[in-house]
């Protein structure tokens, strides 16, 4: 009987030993399975990593390849400095020029509107907004001025009065943009909220509801019956004011649209956001036509160029840049104020060039000299 009893714990000791090992064994091979799987996703991040590193490394390579100057266009002085007005101690957050050539009208962060001659001298100076005055327009005639504000309002004054004609409040928060038709029967203003058409004595006629939010650039199209607005949404949208609706959303910059212009032909349409893009767009078509890489930093304002060739730009760098509108490429790049600029605006006959800075002073400058 004893031999029994032992001959039974011999047995179980060696089952239990022989389970321990198959345990063992199960827990040493499910450790090795999770150290394989751990392995394969570290070499799938790792993958990813480097996936990422050659698509960075590729778009810069891009951009490089957009900023090379062609060998041609080096030499070229496409801008030269005539000047510098000096408007304020605050910031000059608006800028507008009279079609007539004749006025320059400037807003600025402490509320104030001063309008000088370009020939030189203040023509007006005034303080009616209660915030930064953040869009400025002329009537087609330049015998009026319109001004928005942070104070949800727009002023109508009158240059050579020197005086204010009325002010029609009511907007949603800041009147960021404003825009006149080529025919000066219509304004364009934009809000947080809509796009707004007015009559010339700015009066609200008629309340454009938009699917984006923060409107903060308006141009209307010239001989068409459009308006193109850009938002905080990212979105530029192309209204028709004869229906009222939008025509054509475009997305394709992936902060705010910051500033739009539209070529003499009414066919393109240049936008500059605060991703630091440029993109130019085809206005019947809705497309896109291509994305200019040079700023870096938030584009503020974008122009055409009026010998068709090429395309002005700012930034919140204070920088200036020239491109040629074919290539894509930048033709001259210019730090035209240490602080940033805050918009731009051309001379109707195209020859000079007006930056309006965060310094307080308005750059001017001479447009393609050499011609």
């Amino acid at each position: 009987m004893r031999k029994v009893l032992i001959g039974t714990w011999i047995l179980a000791y060696l089952l239990s030993a022989l389970l321990a090992g198959c345990a063992s064994n199960k827990e040493d091979e499910r450790s090795h399975q999770r150290a394989e799987e751990l392995e394969k996703q570290r070499e799938k991040a790792r993958a990813r990593q480097a996936e990422q590193r050659a698509k960075y490394a590729a778009e810069e390579e891009a951009r490089k390849r957009e900023q090379q100057v062609p060998e041609e266009e080096k030499k070229l002085e496409y801008l030269r400095k005539k000047g510098t007005i000096k408007v304020s101690s605050a910031k000059v957050t608006a800028l507008a020029l009279s079609p007539d050539g004749n006025l320059i009208a400037c807003g600025t962060a402490d509320g104030k509107l001063k309008v000088f001659a370009v020939a030189g001298g203040l023509k007006m100076a005034a303080k009616k907004h209660s915030a930064p005055v953040k869009s400025l327009t002329f009537s087609s005639d330049s015998t009026i001025l319109y001004s928005g504000s942070a104070d949800e309002s727009i002023i109508v004054w009158e240059p050579a009065a020197g005086k204010m004609k009325r002010k029609e409040r009511g907007f949603f928060k800041t009147v960021s943009a404003l825009c006149t038709g080529p025919a000066g029967s219509k304004l364009a203003a934009g809000d947080g909220k809509r796009v707004y058409i007015l009559d010339a004595d700015g009066h609200v006629t008629r309340k454009l509801e938009s699917q984006a939010y923060g409107i903060r650039c308006l141009v209307f199209a010239a001989g068409t019956q459009e308006v193109i607005s850009g938002s905080d949404s990212k979105l530029i949208e192309v209204w028709d004011l004869l229906s009222g609706k939008v025509k054509h959303r475009l997305k394709r910059h992936s902060r705010s649209v910051t500033c739009v212009a539209v070529d003499e032909a009414a066919k393109q349409i240049l936008s500059g956001g605060a991703d630091n893009l440029l993109v130019s767009w085809d206005i019947e078509k809705g497309k896109e036509v291509r994305v200019y890489y040079g700023h870096r930093d938030e584009v503020t304002g974008v122009q055409y160029a009026p010998d068709g060739k090429h395309l002005l730009s700012s930034d919140a760098s204070g920088w200036l840049l020239v491109w040629n509108r074919k290539t894509g490429k930048v033709v001259l790049k210019t730090r035209a104020h240490k602080n940033s600029i805050e918009g731009i605006a051309l001379s109707s006959d195209g020859k000079s060039l007006f930056a309006a800075s965060g310094d307080g002073t308005v750059s001017v400058w001479e447009v393609n000299p050499e011609e």
